[in-house]
């Protein structure tokens, strides 16, 4: 596999393989709470096909908007996982809404909000699992390796044979010493969330040339 291309997958297969892992979740959320639970609201058949109908449309619809399947997991920072938060809240309020206005089998306020908290849990643990086995899998240990299997079976990635292909390719401007500096630090320390990729630089004498196997480009600006 070409080195450039490591780590990486078609981002519309990710997308849809989360959409579906959000599904089987949901499933499995729903199949426990409307189902399986037997309160003193028990649903029958038609009450169940209900509310699993305003729920998947409120839950997904509203993650759809709030273009929670477009976000990079792997990358995403703590403001992923409050728009998913957000997007989830806004879809509870409008599952408890349309409950209230439309002539469905009713269940309880606790029974509707177990279930969009669940279902939320399930898919906020799902991607902290996706994004600790793509930071974590590499095959130097027993652990990595796992990690690394688990994230090829489950989402089509390869994690590397290093952690270079999980680090984040920077630009360094200005080839001059403290730059040159900066740039034998992130290459000599292997836990460096970064990796020099080329230095940018004004002047004639180094544009061209290479620094530590970098190479050194021009400053371009196009008024």
């Amino acid at each position: 596999m070409d080195k450039n291309r490591m780590g990486q997958s078609n981002p519309l297969n990710i997308r849809w393989m989360l959409v579906m892992y959000d599904l089987i979740i949901y499933a499995i959320v729903a199949g426990t709470m409307l189902v399986l639970y037997e309160g003193m609201d028990k649903l029958s058949t038609k009450g169940i096909l209900q509310q699993v109908c305003l729920s998947v449309l409120c839950i997904f619809s509203a993650r759809l908007v709030g273009k929670i399947y477009e976000q990079v997991w792997r990358y995403g920072g703590i403001q992923c996982y409050i728009l998913l938060l957000f997007t989830d809240s806004v879809a509870f309020i409008i599952y408890l809404c349309l409950e209230l206005l439309l002539p469905v089998q009713k269940i309880t306020f606790a029974r509707m909000l177990s279930l969009v908290s669940l279902n939320l849990l399930g898919a906020l643990t799902l991607r902290m699992m996706y994004r600790y086995a793509y930071k974590c899998g590499n095959t130097e240990t027993i652990k990595g390796k796992i990690l690394s299997v688990l994230l090829h079976i489950f989402a089509g990635i390869e994690a590397g044979n290093g952690k270079e292909v999980q680090k984040i390719k920077v630009a360094i401007i200005g080839a001059g010493r403290v730059g040159v500096s900066l740039a034998e630090e992130l290459l000599n320390n292997e836990e460096a969330a970064y990796i020099p990729r080329c230095f940018i630089d004004i002047s004639k004498e180094k544009v061209g040339r290479e620094i530590h196997e970098i190479p050194v480009w021009p400053f371009c600006v196009q008024l």
